[in-house]
């Protein structure tokens, strides 16, 4: 018997190339609307590494709950590794911050990695991707790092793109 491989069905859409183009631009946008850029989320956005796009595009989004990839508790270097694995790819960094901006009904304490390329931040940091939040304080989008000692909430999922 052959292996089958996994239809992903796609979660949301995200254009990318459409308006906003620096950084600043997209800080500024998220500020207005009232979104927290937490501290990691910011020198993420302005890495060197960072980039937006430079032609228009759709990009599709896989929501795929940790527990998909086959554990309980998943960082997100493994994340990244399994899910090429099976068929699904990292985002464009950009993809994360329209996500952000467009995804508003965000459940109450529920948390999203989007996953990436990773972006190393300063000396000896970590590689960071991109988490997406709604807590108390509202709409955020921040910066989480690959820590192999302190494993995501069994709740977080990863986005993807196919």
């Amino acid at each position: 018997m052959e292996p089958t491989t996994r239809i992903w069905e796609i979660w949301r859409h995200v254009p990318l190339c459409i308006g906003l183009r620096t950084r600043e631009e997209f800080k500024t946008a998220m500020g207005k609307m009232g979104c927290m850029i937490g501290m990691w989320g910011g020198l993420m956005i302005d890495s060197s590494a960072f980039a937006v796009a430079d032609s228009q595009a759709d990009v599709p989004l896989i929501l795929v709950p940790q527990e998909e990839l086959g554990f309980r508790h998943v960082s997100p270097l493994r994340a990244l590794t399994l899910g090429q694995g099976l068929g699904l790819r990292p985002c464009p960094f950009e993809a994360a911050l329209q996500l952000r901006m467009r995804w508003l009904d965000q459940p109450l304490n529920q948390i999203v990695i989007v996953i990436t390329e990773p972006i190393s931040i300063g000396r000896g940091h970590n590689p960071h991707m991109f988490e997406l939040a709604n807590d108390a304080r509202g709409l955020a989008i921040r910066g989480t790092y690959d820590d192999l000692d302190v494993a995501p909430e069994p709740s977080t999922s990863y986005v993807f793109t196919k």
